[in-house]
């Protein structure tokens, strides 16, 4: 036999509890704090089977001595009653999933198999027999709440058990889906959650403008979906209810949902370098981003894009002219083409232009005189001047590739002045140059 027992506290510092023994001398298993036995500020409360009201409901063996078992908790025990301590099978748990409720009991010794029922309007009816401990109800509604108990049988189907006539509770309703994080990427808004025990598909919902619950098209087999159907800078909310695998509703849903406002880090222009080709934009790349939008301000002052969005964190602006300022700013892409991200007002500016080229040599040799000048780092091509007998610049025909050329129309004991200049690729200046320039008087070798 076995007694079952419990209480209730009255003091809100104390919590439910229950005991069980073995032997005279009570040994208590409650949940901090620990008693050594029932205490005065507990008052009686009714033995609940599921153990899901508040109090935690456990069996005792019955003691040796059952007058001092029941002196020690006459003052504070609502409801003690014996039961056979194996004659029938325990429920231990019902859970809900996508399948039905799931309802698992103890093994009985020597039990060959097991008949469950459920209670039906007019009582106790067979749902269905198992040599395992646990079987499915598969005709169950959401919310609905069922009974059930079981019966140990042998193999003819004969009954070897009694059973625990008020049965045992619970209803019908999954756990209610926790979105975990909500991620603003280039697709849209990856939208993850905890799986559901039991559970493989789920419906996702979202709030319209006016603020209304509208499920998504298609439901999710999977704990993440993304919304594509979102735009830069709007607020959406989500929820999430889980679905039977006939796509019926077996959850509830948080009412209030999750929110976030899509879009994702504002980029930031990292340099802007002049060099032959143009003015190089360079840029921090932004996790999420599909592509990149570059702006630049017109005569105007207005902000105005490139024709051609740019995969990758660089691109050069190639119409851009020597000693003009230049302004750009970035916005981060997603794949169908809108702006996911803020972009800094202000932007970033640079005059266009390299260093100035300065001759480092005039050497005289047999066949002219040799101007040698430093390189400039992005530029490839120069073009070398001369003054005239009128002290004028004059550039020669030929621009160099290099950093040496020779005049050969020089004389002997006549005064040369020189100068030089970085080009782009299409032969325009990019560079200031020495307005004195350097001077030499050729003589012969």
């Amino acid at each position: 036999m076995r007694r079952i027992l419990s209480w209730a506290p009255t003091n809100k510092n104390v919590q439910s509890s229950s005991v069980v023994t073995n032997d005279p001398v009570m040994k208590v298993m409650v949940e901090q704090p620990k008693f050594a036995v029932p205490q005065k500020d507990m008052a009686p409360t009714f033995w609940d089977p599921m153990g899901n009201l508040g109090n935690k409901v456990m069996s005792c063996s019955d003691p040796a001595d059952d007058a001092y078992f029941k002196n020690l908790i006459k003052t504070t025990v609502a409801n003690v009653r014996d039961e056979p301590e194996a004659d029938y099978p325990m429920i231990s748990g019902l859970y809900s999933t996508e399948d039905g409720i799931e309802i698992y009991w103890r093994g009985v010794s020597d039990a060959y198999a097991y008949r469950v029922f459920y209670r039906g309007s007019n009582g106790w009816k067979r749902l269905g027999d198992t040599r395992s401990t646990h079987l499915t109800d598969t005709v169950v509604s959401f919310g609905k709440t069922y009974n059930y108990t079981v019966r140990c049988i042998d193999r003819y189907g004969n009954y070897t058990s009694d059973y625990y006539s008020p049965g045992w509770y619970g209803t019908y309703a999954a756990e209610v889906p926790e979105i975990t994080s909500l991620t603003s990427n280039a697709s849209g808004i990856t939208i993850k959650w905890y799986p559901v025990y039991g559970v493989q598909k789920y419906r996702v919902y979202y709030k319209n403008s006016n603020g209304e619950w509208r499920s998504f098209s298609n439901d999710v087999t999977g704990t993440s979906m993304t919304d594509s159907g979102v735009k830069y800078g709007r607020k959406e909310t989500y929820t999430i209810r889980a679905l039977d695998k006939n796509g019926r509703v077996i959850s509830g849903y948080d009412p209030d949902g999750w929110s976030t406002t899509y879009g994702i880090a504002t980029p930031g222009i990292t340099s802007l370098t002049s060099d032959e080709n143009g003015i190089t934009i360079k840029w921090n790349s932004v996790y999420g981003a599909a592509k990149y939008r570059v702006y630049y301000k017109n005569a105007s002052g207005d902000w105005r894009s490139f024709s051609t969005d740019v995969t990758g964190t660089s691109m050069v602006d190639k119409a851009v002219r020597y000693g003009r300022s230049e302004t750009y700013t970035v916005r981060a892409v997603n794949y169908k083409g809108d702006v996911m991200s803020g972009y800094v007002s202000a932007g970033s500016s640079t005059v266009y232009g390299v260093a100035t080229p300065n001759i480092t040599s005039l050497k005289n040799t047999s066949d002219g005189i040799k101007i040698t000048w430093n390189k400039i780092s992005g530029v490839s091509t120069y073009r070398v001047y001369y003054k005239n007998s009128s002290g004028e610049w004059r550039s020669f025909k030929t621009d160099v590739t290099g950093t040496a050329m020779t005049d050969t129309a020089v004389k002997q004991g006549r005064s040369e002045t020189y100068t030089v200049r970085a080009l782009d690729k299409n032969g325009n200046t990019i560079s200031d140059y020495n307005h004195s320039g350097s001077t030499i008087v050729y003589q012969k070798p």
